[in-house]
């Protein structure tokens, strides 16, 4: 039920759509979504591997607005990786879309029922703050955005290790290795996804929306128009003016720990 009041709060073609939810007649507790037909982001780079940077951009930029509409809602998703981003066919074209608001608790409530320090969401993808244990904001989502963006262009992690502790020890560390240094995307490219990688959420992109108008602008000069699922990248970004509202209470958004390694790929 947090699940689905999440993702109702969010009205936005790139998160999957909620229908209902209740309970059957047996009481079992169910979530009505709209049905999908596609492959995850996650199936998607294993059969692909190595994405072109401009074509890594153009599938995440509805992903990033996505999470915007999220975040305007005041919601946190906290588990941002490829096996819940999902590339589904839509009327002959792709949409990316956001899946798996599993926990969905507003902060204060958050503070009671969990244990100080808890760790939520999938290691490699983790912000430091949130490998740390501490609290996460929409700034720990941009990172974990950043790193599914690192990875598409470099077919590897920013930040790996041989075990789930030493994938922790690197992100909180560790220096990112620059995507230029491996010979991925351009200087304007690696500057976005370094800014996303800030060790210090102070430092990353103040919002999702500015992150999406950096990678729109980038995209843009490298002569696209549209983003993956055709949306026009300057009336979608540029000509953007709101802002997010302040009264909403934020809601955190994750699901359980996953394995560091993605297996079979």
């Amino acid at each position: 039920f947090r699940e689905a009041r999440a993702a109702a709060r969010v009205e936005h073609p790139a998160v999957v759509r909620v229908h209902d939810c209740g309970r059957t007649d047996r009481g079992d507790p169910f979530v009505a979504m709209e049905l999908l037909d596609g492959e995850s982001l996650a199936d998607h780079m294993c059969r692909r591997g190595r994405v072109a940077a401009v074509d890594a951009v153009s599938i995440l930029l509805p992903v990033v607005d996505g999470l915007r509409a999220a975040h305007e809602a005041g919601i946190v998703h906290r588990d941002i990786k490829p096996e819940n981003i999902f590339l589904a066919k839509v009327a002959g074209r792709m949409q990316p879309k956001l899946l798996d608001f599993g926990i969905a608790l507003a902060e204060a409530v958050a503070a009671r029922r969990t244990t100080h320090g808890a760790i939520m969401g999938s290691p490699v993808y983790m912000s430091p703050e949130q490998a740390r244990g501490a609290e996460v904001g929409a700034a720990s989502d941009l990172w974990s955005l950043s790193v599914v963006l690192f990875e598409l262009v470099s077919a590897r992690l920013p930040f790996e290790g041989d075990n789930y502790h030493a994938v922790l020890r690197a992100i909180i560390e560790d220096e990112c290795p620059s995507l230029t240094e491996l010979g991925c995307g351009d200087d304007l490219l690696a500057a976005i996804v370094e800014r996303g990688l800030a060790k210090d959420p102070a430092r990353r992109f103040a919002s999702a929306k500015d992150l999406g108008t950096a990678l729109a602008e980038w995209l843009i000069g490298q002569g696209v128009s549209e983003d993956a699922s055709h949306v026009s990248l300057r009336a979608g970004w540029l000509g953007r003016v709101s802002e997010p509202p302040a009264s909403l209470a934020p809601i955190v958004v994750g699901s359980t720990d996953r394995p560091p390694a993605r297996a079979g790929c």
